[in-house]
């Protein structure tokens, strides 16, 4: 049996716990995000800002977060490039994955899954305070 991710075959379950609040569910989301020794070195790219106007600032008015799919393997270079811009900062920055296949892409069937599951938490907004959601 070839070596896969656990996610894969637990992508489908994970919207049915966050639908039914499933004890554990919020834990195992944060621990999803995941840095590596890859996302360590575009952390150390000196004084750049992360760049305005995606999707997670509109929302939440936080310039302190940014959210970017790519290939799992990226070149360094090419997500220093999708994630900073020219401005300065002195601010610190913190490259995650959040390590779950599917539920980031909205074509596939367990992301879609996941967005009906969060709009189930309309009385219960406390998942949203996840970075991982």
């Amino acid at each position: 049996m070839p070596l896969d991710h656990h996610g894969r075959e637990i992508a489908d379950v994970i919207p049915y716990c966050v639908k039914n609040q499933i004890s554990g569910i919020d834990t195992y989301l944060e621990s999803r995000l995941m840095t590596t020794e890859h996302l360590e070195r575009v952390c150390k790219v000196p004084n750049k800002c992360l760049k305005d106007g995606n999707l997670l600032d509109s929302l939440s008015g936080d310039n302190d977060m940014f959210t970017e799919t790519t290939d799992l393997w990226v070149n360094d270079d090419d997500l220093i490039a999708k994630i900073y811009d020219d401005k300065t900062t002195n601010k610190s920055t913190k490259v995650q994955v959040f390590d779950v296949p599917h539920l980031h892409n909205p074509r596939r069937v367990e992301a879609q899954a996941m967005h009906k599951a969060l709009l189930s938490h309309s009385e219960n907004m406390e998942i949203f305070n996840l970075k991982s959601v």
